[in-house]
């Protein structure tokens, strides 16, 4: 029998039912095989790219709001662009994530 690849035995255990996934990820936890799972912050994944650009769609869709609600905000003098080319306007990646945290700090 050949060995599972991963997408295989991820549909498996997708279709296990949630008491027998729970006994499978129990398992894996003395042998310390989820340690590899932590969860990495934003800029450990992403922070190489605070230097690329996103086109106003790419903003608007990063920071969940309409196109139209992000020109109002670049309007408002909230976000400049940080480049242009041609008729487009060009903003960071690392100035739009800052952005996106002001903007989740005056939800709450």
């Amino acid at each position: 029998m050949k060995p599972m690849t991963a997408k295989e035995l991820f549909d498996e255990l997708t279709q296990m039912p949630s008491r027998e996934q729970k006994e499978f990820m129990s398992l894996l936890a003395p042998a310390n095989l989820l340690a590899p799972l932590r969860r990495y912050s934003i800029d450990e994944v992403f922070g190489d790219l605070d230097e690329q650009y996103f086109t106003a769609k790419e903003a608007a869709d990063y920071l969940d709001i309409s196109t139209s609600t992000f020109r109002r905000h670049i309007r408002n003098g909230l976000l400049p662009a940080d480049k242009t080319v041609g008729r487009s306007q060009l903003y960071k990646i690392g100035n739009v994530s800052t952005f996106k945290a002001r903007l989740q700090r005056t939800k709450t």
